[in-house]
C-alpha cells in the first residue's frame, strides 16, 4: 500500500506545483552558455566543499561519541581472560602428580580430591564461556546501535553545515542559469532561489562521492555528444 501512496502524493505534489506556476505567471529561464570544462569546474567547487563537510563532520562524531564505550565488549574481553586463567589453572590442576608412597586410602582420596577440583575447574570454564557469548552478542548489538547512531548524528551534521554552506551563497542552479528575465514574477525569482539552496544543500549533504559520480556521468555525455 506504501508503495502505491508514495508516487502518488509526488503526483499530487508536482500537479500542484504546476498550477501554482501556471497562476503566477512563471517564465522560462535561459541556460547558459557554459563549456564541459566550466560546469566540470563547477562540480568540482562543489566537491571540494563537500569533502571540508565530511570532515568537519568526522571531527564532530568522533569527538561526541569519543566517551561511549560498550560495556559488554568490555565484559567479554574480562570474560575470555578469566578463561586463559582458569585454563591455565585447570592444565596446572590436571598435570599434577598424584602422592606416592601413600596407602591405597589415601591415593583413592587424593584422586577423588584431584577429579573434583577438575570438575570444578570445568565447570566454571563452562559458565564464563557462556557469560561471554552472552556479552558477546549483547555487545554486537549495542555495536549496531551505536553505528545507526553515528550515521544519524553525522547525516544531521552534514545537512546542517550544507545548509548553511548554501544558505550563504554557494548555489548549484544559478551557476547554470542567465539573469532572470525583466518579467519574470517575484514569487519565480524567490522560489528558484529557495530550491536551488535547498538543491544545494541536500546535494553538498550527500558527500564528495555523490557529486564525484555526477562529474563521471556528466563527462561521459558530454564525451558521447562531441562524438556524434
Amino acid at each position: 500500500m506504501r508503495e502505491l501512496i508514495a508516487p502518488g502524493v509526488a503526483i499530487i505534489l508536482v500537479l500542484i506545483s504546476a498550477m501554482i506556476a501556471a497562476q503566477n505567471g512563471m517564465v522560462a529561464l535561459s541556460i547558459k552558455d557554459l563549456t564541459a570544462t566550466q560546469i566540470g569546474t563547477q562540480l568540482l567547487m562543489l566537491s571540494f566543499i563537500a569533502l571540508v563537510i565530511e570532515r568537519a563532520v568526522e571531527v564532530y562524531v568522533n569527538n561526541r561519541f569519543a566517551g561511549e564505550q560498550l560495556d559488554d565488549s568490555r565484559q567479554s574481553r574480562l570474560a575470555g581472560a578469566k578463561v586463559k586463567t582458569l585454563q591455565a589453572a585447570l592444565d596446572a590442576e590436571t598435570a599434577r602428580a598424584l602422592p606416592v608412597g601413600v596407602s591405597a586410602d589415601q591415593l583413592a582420596k587424593a584422586t577423588n580430591a584431584k577429579q573434583e577440583s577438575i570438575g570444578k575447574w570445568n565447570d566454571e570454564i563452562s559458565e564464563t564461556l557462556e557469560k561471554k557469548a552472552q556479552f558477546q552478542e549483547s555487545a554486537a548489538v549495542s555495536l549496531d546501535k551505536l553505528k545507526v547512531a553515528k550515521r544519524r548524528a553525522a547525516m544531521t551534521a552534514a545537512t546542517f553545515l550544507a545548509a548553511i554552506v548554501a544558505l550563504s551563497g554557494v548555489h548549484t542552479l544559478t551557476q547554470l542559469v542567465d539573469a532572470f528575465p525583466a518579467d519574470a514574477p517575484v514569487f519565480q525569482t524567490k522560489f528558484f532561489m529557495f530550491a536551488d539552496t535547498v538543491l544545494t544543500a541536500f546535494l553538498l549533504a550527500g558527500g564528495a562521492d555523490g557529486i564525484h559520480q555526477i562529474v563521471k556521468k556528466f563527462t561521459a555525455i558530454s564525451d558521447d555528444i562531441t562524438a556524434v
